[in-house]
């Protein structure tokens, strides 16, 4: 009897292990195995049509149509003069493209759909309610691939299905590059570009010349910082919308990635004599990977290892036709606003727009000896009542209060330590009446006071989180090391203590716990800056693959605090944290400059300006400070800063960029002249939006604003002709 106890004993002991082993996260994916079911098309004719557009398929060359018949302008899956002229090739007759994970080599290998699927005829076609269904047999991978093209009311859709995807026991589908020529722009005709969202947003020109082509490629909402690489490389231009789009002739196309957009890079390429056109499309990553750097003798592999998990998502990108005076990127901003609108997303803010805004920095970790021995501690950049007196002098001195967001005011300061800064002041900073003193000059003069809390990285236990197990994971299952950038070499450096992304699973407990802290300090507007502007991926549950539920989960959290009564701020956020916060501090607007992109313009501003008041990126901290400050003129962007009190000589040892040229005595007198200078203009464009922003043939740019303003910059050192005459080296003027 004992014996059989035992054994049962055994048996549960077993249980409970596996259970242990196979409950972390991983979700059972009941996929069909891959089988070519049928190869059977539907004849060339019209699938769907409403009072906008007819969708039609062409059998024959396995293209999809979709016509406008407002203008009658046909945008397809091959570029439509190609279509018509019978021209194609791998290139631009690839309705999709796939990238697979090769399990043997663990190298990435490349599949097009005009190759494997539509010259061998390894792909079928049905019509489907309102479009048509067609599935896509890469059968050298042994990976099929579903996509359907619908008509809507008031667009085009085409939507990919992931958990319909098939895969044999080999090969696995990694990502899929979704009609890379639907969205394309003949070479060589005035006017044709391709836009892409970097940074506030780009144009890349519809040209052709002696060069060679240029391939433009960036995750949506930023590099996942989940991902485990060798190396980590720095982005330079954040995607934060999901938006893209191509002018050509008189009309316009804009796509925008309604769903799954975590999953998604923007892919785009210009100057390509061979194809005949630029083009922008999504390229849709259906799993994580991280890659390792393995050393052969005097060579070096790279090696790619995929998640297991293929993250289930109904991914869909709605395609937007524009016409006449609205067939421009003036256009598509206008389309997306209302898109935004339409879903609910976007609501206007109730905040006050301000000419300036000061990140003002509180404390930092410093090195120090001790006996010969190094240790950090806590210094004071600046203190609450030193807060108090900027603030106080600048309003004095300008006429104006800033948009005040107060940073590193927590027990590690603007270095990472506990999640949130552990949710309490640091006691160098001094006494919560000396804060709440801040708090009732905010009151009394209206203006928009908040405290940043970092929800996101943290190094140390405590305050509801762990380093031993709430930490997120890469697709290989490792928590992924967090690092600083060496200033000087701009890449991540091991000289600093790394730090971690907390576990997605844990940050809307740790949300719920800044509410109540925040109340006990007294704060009443909360700036979470690593929440807005940082999407990660967490494999230790599966739902978070490829940053799943990245943009609902957030707008969820920001919109809880700000139910709970508090006023919610964000750093240069993406397009989902942006839409609910009542300002956007630190948006940049000093580009790096890319290949291939030939034209920066305020697409970000022309989206949100008039709903949610904008501050540039600290142009105190810019390379160039007079064209920093011009972009953000340019572009109705609020100006803003950086400062501290006090400074020391050894904090250069320090990973920090914000602290140089932020101290506030150095600095003072460049803000009062600044805000003195153009605090009328901003007062002119208080609650606009922009309506065209275009450069001139003289390079003098100008943006109109819904309200009658027009706004002119001359970001060069010579002076230049303007509708409102001469301008200035660095100049700028404006009319009502």
């Amino acid at each position: 009897m004992k014996k059989a106890y035992r054994i049962i004993s055994f048996l549960l002991v077993l249980c409970l292990v596996a259970g242990l082993f196979t409950g972390c996260g991983d979700a059972t994916y009941n996929r069909a195995q891959y089988e070519m079911l049928s190869t059977e098309c539907v004849d060339s004719g019209v699938m769907a049509e409403n009072s906008k557009f007819i969708l039609e398929w062409d059998n024959e060359y396995k293209c999809v149509l979709a016509k406008s018949k407002q203008s009658g302008k046909v945008w397809s899956t091959t570029p439509h003069k190609l279509y018509l002229e019978g021209e194609a090739n791998a290139t631009i007759s690839s309705p999709i493209e796939i990238n697979v994970i090769d399990p043997t080599s663990k190298s990435i290998d490349f599949g097009r759909a005009y190759i494997s699927c539509v010259t061998t005829g390894n792909m079928s076609a049905e019509k489907i309610d309102n479009g048509i269904r067609v599935t896509y047999y890469f059968d050298e991978f042994g990976i099929s691939v579903p996509i359907c093209y619908i008509i809507r009311e008031d667009s085009v859709a085409i939507t990919f299905d992931t958990t319909k995807v098939t895969e044999g026991d080999s090969y696995k589908l990694l990502n899929v590059a979704i009609a890379p020529f639907l969205c394309s722009s003949e070479n060589n005709v005035e006017g044709n570009y391709v836009f892409v969202p970097s940074g506030t947003g780009a144009l890349m020109n519809a040209i052709s010349n002696e060069g060679d082509r240029i391939a433009y490629s960036s995750e949506v909402y930023g590099v996942d910082a989940s991902r485990l690489y060798e190396e980590q490389p720095i982005e330079n231009e954040k995607v934060k919308m999901p938006v893209f789009g191509a002018k050509d002739g008189d009309s316009a196309i804009m796509g925008i990635v309604e769903q799954g957009a975590e999953m998604a890079v923007i892919n785009a390429a210009t100057r390509d004599k061979k194809a005949g056109y630029a083009n922008v499309y999504p390229n849709i990553y259906t799993r994580g990977y991280d890659i390792y750097a393995q050393a052969y003798g005097h060579n070096t592999k790279v090696s790619w290892r995929n998640s297991e998990i293929m993250s289930d998502q109904n991914v869909v990108i709605g395609y937007y036709f524009l016409e006449g005076e609205k067939a421009n990127y003036a256009g598509m901003a206008e389309r997306y606003r209302e898109y935004l609108i339409e879903k609910n997303i976007l609501k206007k803010s109730s905040q006050k727009e301000n000419a300036y805004a000061v990140s003002v920095l509180g404390n930092i970790m410093n090195k120090k000896l001790a006996f010969g021995f190094p240790y950090k501690d806590l210094e004071s950049l600046t203190t609450f009542s030193e807060t108090e007196k900027i603030i106080s002098g600048l309003a004095s001195s300008t006429g104006l209060y800033p948009t005040v967001q107060m940073k590193g005011f927590g027990k590690t300061g603007i270095d990472v330590g506990e999640v949130a800064g552990g949710y309490k002041f640091a006691s160098l900073a001094g006494s919560l009446k000396d804060y709440k003193k801040i708090e009732e000059l905010a009151k009394n003069n209206n203006f928009l006071l908040s405290v940043d809390f970092d929800l996101v990285n943290f190094n140390n236990s405590g305050s509801g989180a762990t380093t031993a197990n709430d930490v997120a994971k890469s697709p290989s299952k490792f928590k992924v090391k967090q690092r600083y950038p060496d200033i000087a070499l701009r890449w991540y450096s091991d000289n600093f203590q790394h730090y971690y992304l907390v576990s997605r699973s844990k940050l809307s407990g740790l949300v719920d716990k800044l509410i109540d802290k925040a109340a006990k300090l007294g704060v009443t507007g909360i700036s979470t800056s690593s929440l807005g502007q940082v999407a990660y991926s967490d494999y230790s549950d599966a739902k978070y693959a490829t940053r799943l539920q990245t943009e609902t989960d957030v707008a969820e959290y920001l919109t809880r605090i700000k139910n709970a009564g508090y006023k919610v701020v964000t750093d240069d956020a993406n397009v989902y944290a942006a839409a609910v916060s009542d300002s956007v501090l630190n948006l940049k607007v000093d580009p790096y400059n890319v290949d291939g992109i030939d034209q920066y313009i305020p697409f970000y501003q022309m989206v949100f300006k008039g709903y949610v008041p904008l501050y540039s990126e600290p142009i105190n901290l810019t390379a160039n400070y007079k064209v920093s400050l011009l972009n953000a003129l340019a572009s109705g962007t609020g100006l803003g800063y950086t400062v501290m009190e006090n400074y020391d000589i050894t904090y250069v040892t320090t990973p920090h960029t914000n602290i140089y040229n932020s101290l506030y005595s150095d600095i003072k007198d460049d803000i009062i002249a600044d805000v003195s200078a153009y605090k009328s203009y901003y007062a002119a464009i208080e609650g606009a939006s922009i309506v065209n922003y275009r450069v001139l043939d003289t390079g003098v740019t100008e943006t109109v604003f819904d309200n009658g303003v027009v706004a002119y910059t001359n970001a060069s050192d010579t002076a230049k002709d303007s509708p409102v005459g001469q301008l200035s080296a660095y100049g700028f003027k404006f009319s009502k």
